[in-house]
């Protein structure tokens, strides 16, 4: 059953790469990427002590970016 849904998923996947150019599929599955993989990972799991957000010139670090990181996204 679980080979099926891979398959069912894979073929969904090409047909969708299929609808437009390659190149505007590609920047569609970066932002998939960007928005549910990294963006949580970013502002729940990593520590506040490696944040850095520069927002005008001027460097947030620790507490002051990881509160201003859902105004970037």
């Amino acid at each position: 059953m679980e080979q099926e849904s891979k398959a069912g998923f894979i073929a969904l996947v090409l047909e969708d790469y299929g609808r437009r150019p390659l190149w505007m599929s590609l920047i569609f599955y970066f932002c998939l990427y960007m928005t549910f993989i990294y963006m949580p990972f970013d502002m729940f799991i990593k520590p506040a002590a490696e944040d850095h957000e520069i927002w005008f010139g001027f460097t947030l670090t620790g507490w002051w970016a990881k509160a201003t990181e859902p105004f970037h996204w």
